[in-house]
């Protein structure tokens, strides 16, 4: 069975509500405060995404809300990294990399300063800091697959699982007006 582009669009738009539901529904109090942090990022691209669909069909322009909802993910996913750490030199390449998204953002639009066209540079320059972020966490859990290894595989998983789901959620064909 082939699935139209729009077919895709409309399933990725149900595990985004359907994991931004299942957030609310076990969230608890005392969750540390970067778990609370993706529950509320998924209830924003939830939101985002309807808007981007109400927009792409009234207006045929939602490219401007990605523009700026974009480089708002990408930190936000850093920053959940930064907040996951505990060594501390983990947590200064994260410091490092929440400040490069603000120059990458201005050389990308520098580079295309259209702001209704989807900015491609910035895309790609906030999945790759994303990506070296993902990368660090793995560098920050290698020394402690000998002393806790069901504990860290698990958590590889789970950043893997939260890095994986990014990529495939936020494909191009994504951004594209409806």
């Amino acid at each position: 069975m082939v699935l139209s582009a729009m077919m895709v669009l409309h399933l990725l738009f149900f595990i985004e509500v359907v994991c931004f539901l299942a957030g609310c529904l076990f969230w608890r109090k005392q969750w540390p405060l970067q778990y609370k942090m993706l529950v509320l990022l998924m209830g924003l691209t939830v939101l985002v995404e309807l808007a981007g669909r109400i927009l792409g069909i009234r207006y045929h322009q939602n490219v401007w809300l990605y523009n700026l909802f974009l480089p708002l993910e990408s930190a936000s996913y850093i920053c959940f990294f930064y907040l996951e750490s505990a060594h501390p030199a983990m947590k200064w390449l994260y410091r490092c990399l929440l400040a490069a998204i603000v120059p990458a953002l201005v050389i990308t639009w520098l580079k295309q300063p259209h702001f209704f066209i989807f900015n491609q540079y910035g895309y790609i320059a906030g999945l790759f800091l994303l990506l070296v972020a993902a990368a660090l966490i793995y560098l920050a859990e290698i020394p402690h697959l000998y002393l806790e290894i069901v504990n860290t595989i698990a958590n590889i998983f789970l950043y893997g699982g939260v890095t994986g789901c990014f990529f495939t959620a936020s494909q191009p064909a994504k951004f594209t007006t409806l």
